[in-house]
């Protein structure tokens, strides 16, 4: 999926493509059944007590919280490649 679009940058940004593999790994290790993204962090969050202490390495919450820093990054900057373009 939207990782791939890392390949096309070469070794550059592989750290980047590992972390956002790792995430999302991590994220699925969590899913069991039919259950959405919101599901699974509220039920996290009601086992730790509130969405703060839900976010601890390992947790779907806490992979979710990377994955989707890691996705606004990419949007930011493939925004700003293309308004560069733009204005050539």
């Amino acid at each position: 999926g939207t990782i791939v679009v890392f390949d096309s940058f070469g070794k550059l940004l592989q750290s980047f493509q590992a972390d956002m593999r790792k995430n999302a790994k991590m994220i699925q290790q969590h899913v069991n059944g039919s259950v959405s993204l919101q599901g699974l962090i509220d039920g996290e969050c009601k086992k730790a007590g509130s969405y703060a202490k839900a976010i601890v390495e390992g947790s779907a919450a806490m992979g979710l919280l990377w994955l989707s820093r890691a996705l606004r990054l990419l949007e930011k900057t493939l925004h700003v490649v293309l308004e560069d373009r733009a204005a050539q």
